[in-house]
């Protein structure tokens, strides 16, 4: 906020601007589902090791 506005800001006003703000936000859920492990490597004509 200080550099967006060019100003400190002070906790109170910080914390008037987010409860004024709060519904805009989102909470960063996940939206992909359970996910499966990956299979095994499987290295053909190639040297893990160089």
């Amino acid at each position: 906020m200080e550099r967006s506005l060019d100003k400190e800001m002070s906790y109170e006003e910080f914390a008037v601007f987010d409860l004024q703000t709060r519904s805009q936000t989102r909470s960063a859920k996940s939206t992909v589902g359970p996910s499966k492990s990956f299979t095994r490597p499987h290295f053909v004509n190639r040297m893990l090791d160089k």
